[in-house]
């Protein structure tokens, strides 16, 4: 009888651990996001804090810790009706060799990154598919980007080698072999304000870009299957400087 008796005390146990063990990881991941998202940097708090009528529910934020580093965190924010919660990252990233451009003040062949907040546009890359919710398109050798301020097709993608400057969407470097377009200069297009900026593939640890955000592969990818188009996503871009610059910008 009290072998029995121990028996159904262990199964008991076991049964009560097995049914609280969900609950208790459920709030261990809610405690971690919710403390990552109270952590992010005063900056973007501040920025995401006065910003309201900020219609985007997704923000890739690129954020540079010191004025004129070429090395930035990248990480994914979502609103809930909580706040903002971080979803991914923070990953190493780079931008232009240059550092942030000032809001405004980017041209075409600086070598910087610009600063402000800027709806992504479609995805791209060189296989006919990717894991992702967004518009894609496949880059191949017919595919370009003009560069060229004086051109009508500036800062737009185009079929067939152009006559004037642009640069190859299927790159021997492979650094576009999968990336997103960041919606700067589109809406309208202004000539010699700067062209093909693109969250990429980075060429190795560290490595400035021309004007870009580049990433590890891999978690370049984590951030094309995480955007939702529903939620209008959009990226932040910026050091402390200029962030603190930026009033009231509406996507």
């Amino acid at each position: 009888m009290k072998t029995q008796m121990q028996t159904k005390q262990r199964w008991r146990s076991w049964f009560c651990l097995t049914c609280a063990l969900p609950a208790v990881i459920l709030a261990a991941s809610w405690a971690a996001r919710t403390e990552d998202a109270t952590q992010l940097p005063a900056p973007v708090r501040q920025f995401l804090a006065r910003e309201h009528g900020l219609k985007s529910r997704q923000v890739i934020v690129a954020f540079g810790q010191q004025s004129g580093s070429k090395s930035v965190q990248v990480f994914g924010l979502q609103k809930t009706p909580s706040g903002w919660e971080m979803e991914l990252g923070p990953f190493p990233g780079s931008i232009g060799r240059n550092g942030f451009a000032k809001v405004g003040e980017k041209r075409e062949g600086d070598g910087k990154t610009p600063s402000g907040l800027f709806p992504v546009g479609l995805a791209f890359g060189y296989p006919g598919s990717v894991k992702t919710r967004m518009p894609y398109r496949q880059a191949t050798e017919e595919d370009y980007w003009v560069d060229d301020p004086r051109s009508p097709d500036y800062n737009r993608w185009v079929r067939g080698k152009p006559s004037v400057s642009a640069e190859k969407m299927k790159r021997s470097d492979h650094l576009y072999r999968h990336g997103f377009v960041v919606e700067y200069n589109t809406q309208p297009v202004v000539g010699g304000l700067g062209s093909a900026i693109f969250f990429h593939v980075w060429a190795r640890e560290g490595s400035p870009t021309a004007g870009c955000v580049a990433l590890r592969e891999e978690d370049l990818l984590d951030f094309l299957a995480w955007l939702k188009p529903a939620l209008s996503p959009a990226v932040l871009l910026g050091d402390a400087d200029t962030l603190a610059l930026q009033k009231h910008l509406k996507n």
